[in-house]
């Protein structure tokens, strides 16, 4: 291997680009070593690599082991590859095995955890963001806004107010169906004092329709998006199972009530 030293380092001192070349030929050590640690060098293959070795071409250049500041430069500027300083998804910080540099080079040590960390940052938000079911968030967000509205509209404030009283449960039963059961704990709570009926009513009120829980609504949205074919028979099928299961438990108790 070392007869083919001044050979590279003549191919890499002649290279367009020395910094890319040198990469290039630096890669091969690597199989050297994998290839060693397995009893399966093979100098045909070697010498093969050597000869293909410029037709290398890089997707992302990532360096993890501490570098001069010059270099994030140099590497910087080879064509058509990312360049990517530090151990990302790894340990931000150097290894403590390498303080000792840290202490020499504390400057750079602060730079390259900070590169670090906003790359850290703008990876995971980015793949956070994408994730994100906006359509969801608008439509809880709906609701709040909704109910904080038409709780403030008077003739339907004095409605709300004359309908439930005494029938706290089955109001909010009722109104969980079509506005989901927790904005509509936070709009009859306006309108009456038994807040013990009115949790009950809200808490049975999660069965019945999809939008009657904000948790059914997210499973289901989760469920559409592992199944695209998802359609209103399964609908149809979740809203009667639930139902029966709400008049199940507005029975039961009942029954509890008179033990």
């Amino acid at each position: 291997v070392l007869s083919h030293m001044d050979d590279i380092r003549c191919r890499v001192m002649g290279a367009e680009n020395p910094v890319l070349a040198g990469l290039q030929f630096a890669i091969l050590g690597n199989y050297l070593d994998f290839s060693a640690l397995q009893g399966q060098v093979s100098f045909e293959k070697f010498t093969e690599m050597l000869d293909t070795a410029e037709d290398m071409q890089f997707d992302i250049i990532h360096q993890i082991t501490p570098i001069e500041l010059r270099a994030i430069g140099d590497f910087g500027k080879i064509d058509n590859s990312k360049y990517v300083v530090g151990p990302l998804g790894g340990g931000v910080r150097l290894p403590s095995s390498l303080n000792r540099y840290a202490h020499k080079k504390i400057v750079f040590e602060r730079i390259r955890l900070i590169m670090n960390s906003l790359a850290m940052i703008k990876y995971k938000l980015k793949g956070t963001l994408k994730n994100v079911d906006y359509s969801l968030i608008f439509t809880f967000t709906g609701f709040f806004i909704f109910i904080g509205n038409i709780g403030r509209i008077p003739v339907f404030r004095d409605f709300l107010q004359g309908v439930i009283s005494g029938k706290e449960m089955i109001t909010a039963v009722l109104c969980s169906q079509i506005m989901s059961n927790v904005p509509a704990a936070l709009l009859l709570t306006g309108f009456t004092d038994n807040i013990r009926m009115l949790i009950i009513g809200t808490n049975l009120g999660g069965l019945g329709t999809l939008i009657a829980s904000m948790a059914s609504l997210i499973s289901f949205k989760f469920i559409q998006r592992e199944d695209k074919n998802v359609n209103g028979t399964y609908i149809a099928t979740f809203t009667v199972a639930n139902v029966v299961f709400l008049i199940c438990l507005m029975v039961l108790y009942q029954i509890i009530k008179l033990l």
